[in-house]
């Protein structure tokens, strides 16, 4: 079982890679144009996607409105299937990302 020490590391961990996320792609979706900037935003969103698996179940378990399984699928098909993304399929999930780190800032809040 984890401890309320790696659960909030990991999510330290997801909210500064969201972040990142947010700030590479401010500019629009044309960023993800440029293989160096979507090559980041590909690894950013694979970060966030193994810290969420590094969640404690618990902690998963007592906050379903956040889309652990879709995090950690995502991050799979990432770094598993990454010849064949697309740039449609890259935005839908940077556009998840504003509400992804509100929900994983309220869970820290919670956390104290």
């Amino acid at each position: 079982m984890r401890g309320a020490a790696e659960d909030r590391a990991a999510l330290e961990d997801m909210v500064r890679y969201a972040r990142r996320v947010a700030a590479h792609t401010a500019a629009g979706r044309s960023v993800l144009e440029g293989d160096l900037s979507r090559d980041g935003v590909l690894y950013e969103l694979a970060i966030i996607g193994e810290a969420a698996g590094r969640v404690s179940d618990e902690l998963r378990s007592a906050h379903p409105e956040v889309p652990w399984r879709q995090i950690i699928a995502q991050r799979n098909i990432l770094v598993h299937v990454y010849d064949q993304l697309n740039i449609d399929r890259l935005w839908v999930a940077v556009e998840a990302v504003p509400q992804l780190i509100g929900q994983i800032e309220r869970i820290l809040e919670q956390l104290g």
